[in-house]
């Protein structure tokens, strides 16, 4: 398997580099953001980071620095990234996004990047992406200076207005010498349309490592999630939000011992547009027993942005 994490590497090396938030290419912006984790490991982060787009002809240069520092019980410990990039569109490829530049850890710096392309068609999209890049969820990921190298393929089919079925794959080779697959898929059936949309739904996910290296990451020798979940958004130019909470039943095995757990979660997110310049968002997640988390912990996050065009 890992000949072709070395070809993603090898692609991120030599791709454009950079990445941008902002959607649109017409108006150069700017945004400053900061994040709080915690989880039930007594695990604790929080994240400054500040990033840029300006538009060109064609494309959009991007910048984006993050400093982030957690602290757990058994001490603290930081790192520090700075990424530039570039955002372009191209009829034949779609959207292309990448990314290339340092992160630097206490005990010394590593590369790092991404390269990612989204194709949109009239009955669905496809994704793809490819990047190297740090766990930094946990003071102890930090602490044990985890990369992975990974490669996602996903897409979408609009088979109705009110059901967009999803799915994605995840290969990763972590810089602790273990691997690991995640397959995820998604049901969502939309109860209403305009102008808020509410969506219920199934989702499911399978995920296997090769090993526990103990390197402070959730790394089952197998895992299965079955989880029902619910949505309502709202979508406009200068507003938009979105609710889900979700709950449902996983089993897993990790060395040797079986687990049997029901789980519970949130995430919000919503943003607003103040005068002709000025946006202001705010996400919030928690879960209990958390599938999207790489520590496996019940956790709660939120995150503030301020952005403005210049």
């Amino acid at each position: 398997m890992r000949w072709w994490i070395g070809m993603a590497i090898t692609a991120v090396a030599v791709a454009p580099s950079g990445v941008v938030r902002a959607t649109q290419l017409t108006a150069a912006a700017a945004s400053v953001n900061g994040t709080y984790y915690e989880n039930s490991d007594h695990s604790r982060r929080h994240d400054e980071s500040i990033d840029a787009v300006v538009p060109l002809a064609d494309f959009a240069l991007t910048f984006e620095a993050a400093s982030r520092s957690g602290a757990d019980p058994r001490g603290h410990a930081s790192t520090q990234e700075a990424l530039f990039g570039v955002n372009a569109r191209s009829a034949a490829v779609g959207d292309i996004q990448a990314r290339a530049g340092v992160v630097r850890f206490e005990a010394g710096g590593a590369p790092a990047g991404s390269l990612a392309i989204r194709y949109p068609f009239d009955a669905g999209e496809v994704r793809t992406r490819v990047e190297y890049t740090p766990l930094f969820e946990t003071a102890d990921m930090v602490r044990n200076e985890i990369m992975f190298a990974g490669i996602e393929l996903g897409g979408r089919a609009r088979l109705h207005p009110r059901f967009n079925p999803n799915s994605q794959i995840f290969l990763r080779q972590y810089s602790d010498n273990n691997g690991s697959i995640k397959v995820r898929g998604n049901l969502p059936f939309a109860v209403l349309l305009d102008p808020i949309r509410v969506e219920l739904g199934y989702r499911q996910e399978y995920a296997a490592f090769r090993r526990q290296s103990h390197g402070g990451y959730f790394d089952p020798d197998e895992l299965h999630s079955f989880q029902g979940f619910g949505s309502v958004s709202y979508w406009e130019e200068t507003l938009h939000g979105y609710a889900e909470i979700f709950g449902g039943g996983q089993t897993s095995r990790r060395g040797g011992i079986q687990s049997r757990d029901q789980f519970a979660g949130f995430y919000v997110e919503g943003g607003v547009t103040i005068g002709a310049s000025f946006r202001f968002a705010l996400v919030a997640e928690g879960d209990d027993y958390a599938l999207g988390s790489a520590s496996g912990f019940r956790h709660v996050q939120t995150t503030l942005r301020l952005s403005k065009l210049l």
